[in-house]
């Protein structure tokens, strides 16, 4: 029986159970586990004007508060046990559990809504911040969070101002194409 190194046989075993220790760590910590914000979804649902998003709790303290950041939005609605406010501060749809019982809890799911107006609003990516209230951790922040924002400037401005070309443009070939007037060809007899 050979030995590598002076080890033993136990050397070898340990030494493999370690390096298999360090390859589990290292997959855990790539995949996210012990960040806060990677256990916490917040996923997007659009249907026509509304937005409805779905927040769940993968294994932290209970959720009491949520921000999502909108533009241009009404009709803000929580389920049982929440209150919902909106927009709060610069365009922010709040929302709270009212008692206790209303937080959401390790493995469950919190619904929000709210409506769009008909114009001034498009998708975007921005920030939900997630609240724990008095004794959790700190908010927790989860960033590309599809909301509604404000359209970009040009996007509001080129519509009016393409519709204005096209009136120009209608109005001079018709003119260019009208027959000339009477009064135009024909000098007139005071002449």
């Amino acid at each position: 029986m050979s030995h590598r190194s002076g080890m033993g046989l136990n050397g070898d075993v340990i030494m493999r159970r370690f390096g298999w220790l360090v390859i589990a760590t290292c997959v855990w910590v790539s995949a996210g586990a012990g960040e806060p914000g990677n256990r916490i979804t917040v996923d997007t649902k659009i249907s026509a004007r509304q937005y409805t998003w779905t927040i769940t709790n993968h294994g932290m303290p209970p959720i009491r508060s949520v921000e999502i950041p909108v533009h241009n939005t009404y009709n803000y609605q929580a389920p049982p046990g929440w209150q919902a406010e909106g927009p709060r501060e610069q365009g922010i749809f709040y929302a709270r559990a009212t008692a206790d019982e209303a937080a959401v809890q390790d493995g469950r799911s919190l619904t929000l809504k709210c409506s769009v107006q008909r114009e001034g609003a498009d998708s975007g990516k921005r920030t939900v911040r997630i609240g724990f209230g008095e004794g959790g951790p700190g908010p927790v922040e989860i960033a590309d969070v599809t909301v509604p924002v404000a359209e970009p400037a040009s996007t509001v401005w080129a519509t009016p101002v393409a519709l204005l070309a096209l009136l120009v443009v209608a109005m001079a070939i018709k003119r260019w194409r009208s027959p000339k007037s009477v009064t135009d060809a024909e000098p007139s007899e005071s002449d």
